[in-house]
This record gives structure tokens, C-alpha cells and sequence, in this order.
């Protein structure tokens, strides 16, 4: 795991785990056996940028466009045997839109993908406000 500076969030802990989990497990599901997978933190204005990296078949832009929406598959010779239904990463992004987020990806066909989401770090602690 990579990352810079500690910060603290205001999230759901159980929905923002679900889709690192479910970000980890595709990279898993979809990257050769033996790669890298790394997960990282950036905190930039007054945000935590959180990645997932790995070195899988990566994804066709037209398939980026619609990678999100409910029920998608990637259809991908390379895949055609791996299980799933196509709504992983559409609970990601709804997920993520109840944070006040969305989820990114960059990617290219056999060099691997990048998932990032931010998530915004308040700028003082509620503590300090409280009797």
C-alpha cells in the first residue's frame, strides 16, 4: 500500500470497505497470476484520493464508457470464463455517489487499469466543536 500523510474521514466505513474490496477483487479476478496489485492515498485539497492499481488485461475505452452502468460485462475473449454478473462496479459508483463522489478509471488494453474515488476531509474535527 502506498499513500502520503494521515487524514481523517467522515464515511460509511461498511460502503466505503465494500468498494475497496470489490476494486481489490476485480484487480484479483482480472490480472495475471504473480502481478501487482497496489492500493494507494493521496491526500490533495482538502481530499483523500484512494487508487487501486494492477497490471490485468485492462479495458477498451468504449468499455470504459460504460463500465459503470448496471448489469455491463466487458466482452473480452480473454474473460469470456470468468464469472460475474456486471453490477460490482455499479454498487461502486452508487456507493460512492451517496459519498458526494464518483469513481474513475484510467486504462489500456494489456498494460492494466487504475480505479480512483475521492472522499472529502473535513476541515476541523467535530471535537473541537462540542461542549
Amino acid at each position: 500500500m502506498t499513500g502520503s500523510e494521515p487524514a481523517t474521514l467522515y464515511a460509511d466505513r461498511e460502503k466505503i470497505g465494500q468498494v475497496l474490496m470489490n476494486l481489490v477483487s476485480n484487480a484479483i479476478k482480472y490480472s495475471p497470476a504473480g502481478s501487482t496489485i497496489t492500493i494507494g492515498s493521496e491526500k490533495m485539497a482538502g481530499k483523500v484520493i484512494i487508487s487501486v492499481r494492477d497490471e490485468g488485461i485492462g479495458i477498451s475505452a468504449a468499455d470504459q464508457k460504460r463500465l459503470f452502468e448496471r448489469f455491463y460485462r466487458v466482452n473480452n475473449e480473454k474473460i469470456k470464463n470468468t464469472t460475474g454478473f456486471g453490477i460490482g462496479l455499479y454498487l461502486v459508483s452508487e456507493i460512492l455517489r451517496y459519498h458526494n463522489s464518483n469513481i474513475l478509471v484510467e486504462s489500456e488494453e494489456g498494460r492494466g487499469s487504475i480505479f480512483y474515488f475521492e472522499i472529502d476531509v473535513p476541515s476541523c474535527h467535530i471535537e473541537e466543536h462540542l461542549p
